[in-house]
C-alpha cells in the first residue's frame, strides 16, 4: 500500500456521495472508540477522518482531526517516517505546519521546545491560554518525560488529566513499570494496569464490582457511594457521628480510594478528612497509611509532603485547642490553572460564628506569569473576604500585593500559630466590613424592587467563571426582563465558544412565556451559547407542557457528561449531537422525557441507539416530512415518534399523560430527575 496510513483507502474511495462520507465517518467513529489501545490503528483511522471531514468541507473538524493525529504520531509507538510524510502531506492541504520528528532528550536535559516561552496568538495574549491548551501541554510534558523513561514526572504531568491520550500514556507508564518490577510483583501490577485499561474504557471486569464491595472504607461505612459527593457527604457524616474515629475514617478513605481508582490517581477531595484526622491529635494509623502509599510512589498522598499542608496541620491543632470550628481544608483555589508546585491551600475556620479563612502558598523566589496573582486574589476574594494570605519569598510579591489592595490580610513572614490566628481574628474584607460574596450580591440585585442591570452585569463579572452565576439562581422566580439580564449578562463575561446548560435550562423555562428571552435564544448574540437547532420549536413544547401542569425540571441538549462516561461512543461522537434536545418533565410522582430531534448528521445518529438504552419513560418528536423520520424508524424498539409541524401538541400532552408514577423512594440515590444529570 502506496500510503502507510490508509488502511481505509477502499472505504473512502467508494464513499462519493456526502452521505456515504457521513456514514464512514460514524463507522470510524464507533471503530476508533474501541481500538483507543492501539495507538497505531487510532493514527489510521483518525487520518482518514481528517480527509473525510476535509472532502466534506469541513476545515475546522479536519483541522482539530489533523492536529490529534500530529499528537497521535508522537505517542509510543511514535509514527514511521513514510507515515509523517503522509502526515505532512494532509498538513500541507489544510495549511497547518508540518510534523516534524521530536527530538529525543539526551543526557537529562530538556527539550529546547520546552524552554521556548508560548507563543503569543494574535488578539490573545500567551497568558489566557485556553484549558485545552493547558490540557495539551501536559499531555505533551508526559510524553516527553516518557521518551526519556522518566517516569515519575510522567504522572505527575497526566495527575487531573483525563481522555483518551491520557489513558493511554499512563497505562503505557504502569505498564513499563509492571514490567520492570521484581517477578513476584508483576502479576498483581500487570493486574492493575488491566484495571485501568477495563476503567477507561467503560468496561467492568470480572470480580471488580466484588472488590470495590470490599474495601476497608466500605466495612467501615457499609456501604460506599460511586459518586464523589455522594461519597464525600457519607464520609463527613461519619466523622461527625464518630469524632473519636477520625484515625481509622481517613486510614480507611485513603486505602478504599487506591484499592479502587489505583495509584495513579490523586486525591485532593480526601485532604480535608486526612488533615482533620492529623490535626485531631493521635493518628499513627492515617500516618502509616500515607508512609505505606508514599513508598508505593501513589500519587493520592503526594499532596501530603507540601509546605503548606505541615504549616495549616499546625494552625488546626492550635484552632481545634481554642474550641474554633474547622469547615473545610482545600487544596487549590483555580482548578486547572494553578501550577502544580504552586497550588495555594486554604483553611476555612468558624470563628465566634463567622467565617474565616487562611491561605498558604507556597514559598517562591519565582514570579507568577503576568495576570496570574491578580486572578488568584480575585479569586480569595470570592471564596472569603475575610483572609488572611501567608506567602512567603519575593515570587509572591505581587501577589501579596494584588490581595492587599482588594482588602485582604497579607503576612509576608511565617509567625508562630498564636500570631496567625490572632491575626486571622482581625481579617476584614474592604472598607472595614465583609463583602457580600458574588452570589449574594447577584441573588439581591435579581430581587430588588427596581431591576438594574448594571448591578447584574457587575456580580456576574466577580464569579470566576461567569456560568457558576447561573446557579445559586435557578430556584429564584425570575421574570422575563430580569432572566433576559442575567443571561446578557452571563454571556459577555463568559468565554466565547462555550456552551452553559444551566442557561439553557433556565431560558428554556422562562422563554415559554417571556418575549425578550426567547429572543435572545432565537435571534440574540447569545444564541448560539443558550439556543441552538430547533429551538423555536423546544420553546413551544416547553410552553405546552408547562401550560398542561407539567414542571420543567431541565432542558438538555446533547449527551450529559455521565452519559459520555458510560458509553466511549457517545463521548466520541458528542460533538454532532447539538441537534437533540430533551425536555425532562415532572408532575407529582409522574416523570419522563420529551425528545425533540431537530437535526442530527450521521455521526450524531449513530450515538442515539446508545442513549435510548436508558430506561426513561418519553416520547419523540421529529420535524414532519424530514429524512429523520425514515431513520428513526430503522432504528431496533425506539418508541413511535410524533412527526411536528406546528398542531401536535394536544397528542404529546397525551402521549405524556400515560407517562408512569414513579415515587421518590424508588429512584435512585442522589436522582433528582427522570434522566441521568451530568457530572
Amino acid at each position: 500500500m502506496s500510503d502507510p496510513l490508509q488502511m481505509w483507502s477502499d472505504r473512502l474511495a467508494d464513499a462519493q456521495t456526502d452521505e456515504d462520507r457521513r456514514a464512514l465517518l460514524a463507522e470510524l467513529a464507533l471503530w476508533r472508540v474501541k481500538n483507543l489501545t492501539d495507538i497505531t490503528a487510532t493514527r489510521r483511522a483518525t487520518y482518514t477522518v481528517a480527509l473525510l471531514y476535509q472532502r466534506l468541507g469541513e476545515r475546522e473538524r479536519a483541522v482539530g482531526e489533523a492536529r490529534s493525529l500530529v499528537s497521535l504520531c508522537r505517542t509510543p509507538p511514535e509514527a514511521a517516517e513514510e507515515e509523517i510524510i503522509s502526515v505532512n502531506r494532509l498538513m500541507r492541504s489544510l495549511d497547518l505546519p508540518p510534523l516534524s520528528a521530536p527530538p529525543r532528550p539526551t543526557g537529562g536535559a530538556a527539550s529546547s521546545r520546552r524552554e521556548r516561552p508560548p507563543r503569543e496568538r494574535k488578539g490573545k495574549p500567551a497568558r489566557e491560554l485556553s484549558r485545552q491548551e493547558a490540557r495539551r501541554g501536559a499531555i505533551e510534558e508526559a510524553r516527553q518525560a516518557v521518551a526519556s523513561e522518566d517516569w515519575s514526572r510522567a504522572l505527575r504531568a497526566l495527575e487531573g488529566q483525563r481522555g483518551a491520550p491520557a489513558l493511554v500514556i499512563r497505562a503505557y507508564v504502569e505498564l513499563s513499570l509492571a514490567l520492570a518490577a521484581p517477578e513476584d510483583q508483576r502479576a498483581a501490577k500487570l493486574e492493575a494496569v488491566r484495571g485501568l485499561l477495563a476503567r477507561g474504557s467503560g468496561i467492568r471486569a470480572q470480580g471488580e464490582r466484588a472488590a470495590e464491595e470490599d474495601t476497608p472504607l466500605t466495612r467501615l461505612l457499609g456501604s460506599v457511594p460511586a459518586r464523589r459527593a455522594a461519597q464525600l457527604r457519607a464520609i463527613d457524616a461519619f466523622a461527625e457521628a464518630h469524632p473519636d474515629r477520625l484515625d481509622e475514617l481517613a486510614e480507611a478513605a485513603l486505602l478504599h480510594h487506591v484499592q479502587i481508582h489505583g495509584k495513579t490517581a490523586p486525591a485532593p477531595w480526601l485532604v480535608g478528612t486526612v488533615g482533620r484526622a492529623l490535626a485531631s491529635g493521635d493518628a499513627e494509623r492515617t500516618q502509616a497509611a500515607i508512609n505505606a502509599l508514599r513508598s508505593e510512589r501513589s500519587i493520592a498522598v503526594q499532596a501530603y509532603d507540601e509546605w503548606p499542608f505541615e504549616r495549616l496541620l499546625r494552625v488546626m491543632s492550635r484552632a481545634l485547642a481554642e474550641g474554633m470550628e474547622l469547615r473545610g481544608l482545600r487544596r487549590g483555589v483555580l482548578a486547572r490553572e494553578e501550577p502544580d508546585d504552586r497550588k495555594l491551600w486554604t483553611l476555612r475556620l468558624g470563628i465566634d460564628g463567622v467565617e474565616r479563612m487562611i491561605c498558604v502558598g507556597p514559598h517562591a523566589t519565582v514570579p507568577y506569569p503576568p495576570g496570574k496573582a491578580g486572578a488568584l486574589a480575585v479569586r480569595l476574594v470570592a471564596l472569603c473576604p475575610r483572609t488572611l494570605l501567608l506567602a512567603t519569598g519575593s515570587g509572591n510579591e505581587e501577589l501579596r500585593a494584588q490581595a492587599e489592595a482588594r482588602g485582604l490580610s497579607v503576612q509576608a513572614h511565617d509567625a508562630d500559630d498564636e500570631a496567625l490566628l490572632a491575626l486571622l481574628r482581625g481579617a476584614r474584607g474592604r472598607g472595614g466590613g465583609a463583602a457580600a460574596p458574588p452570589p449574594e450580591r447577584l441573588a439581591e440585585a435579581l430581587q430588588a424592587e427596581v431591576f438594574d442591570v448594571d448591578a447584574v452585569r457587575e456580580a456576574v463579572s466577580d464569579f470566576r467563571r461567569p456560568d457558576r452565576a447561573l446557579r445559586p439562581v435557578l430556584r429564584l422566580e425570575l421574570d422575563d426582563e430580569r432572566t433576559a439580564g442575567l443571561l446578557t449578562a452571563v454571556h459577555a463575561a463568559a468565554e466565547p465558544g462555550i456552551a452553559i446548560p444551566e442557561g439553557t435550562t433556565l431560558a428554556i423555562r422562562v422563554a415559554a412565556h417571556g418575549g425578550a428571552t426567547r429572543a435572545i435564544l432565537v435571534d440574540g448574540p447569545a444564541a448560539e451559547r443558550f439556543g441552538g437547532p430547533g429551538v423555536s420549536v423546544v420553546v413551544e413544547l416547553a410552553r405546552a407542557m408547562i401550560d398542561d401542569g407539567w414542571v420543567l425540571h431541565r432542558v438538555l441538549r446533547g449527551p450529559t457528561r455521565r452519559e459520555c462516561r458510560l458509553h466511549p461512543a457517545v463521548e466520541t461522537l458528542s460533538g454532532s449531537m447539538g441537534g437533540l434536545w430533551r425536555l425532562l418533565i415532572r408532575k407529582g410522582d409522574q416523570r419522563g422525557e420529551v425528545w425533540f430531534v431537530a437535526d442530527l448528521p450521521a455521526e450524531g445518529r449513530a450515538a442515539v441507539p446508545l442513549l435510548l438504552l436508558e430506561e426513561h419513560a418519553r416520547v419523540v418528536v421529529l420535524p414532519a416530512g424530514s429524512d429523520l423520520v425514515s431513520w428513526w424508524a430503522s432504528i431496533s424498539g425506539a418508541p413511535e415518534p410524533i412527526g411536528w409541524s406546528g398542531a401536535e401538541a394536544p397528542l404529546i400532552l397525551q402521549a405524556a399523560a400515560a407517562f408512569p408514577a414513579v415515587p421518590l423512594k424508588a429512584r435512585g440515590a442522589g436522582e433528582s430527575g427522570v434522566a441521568p444529570t451530568p457530572g
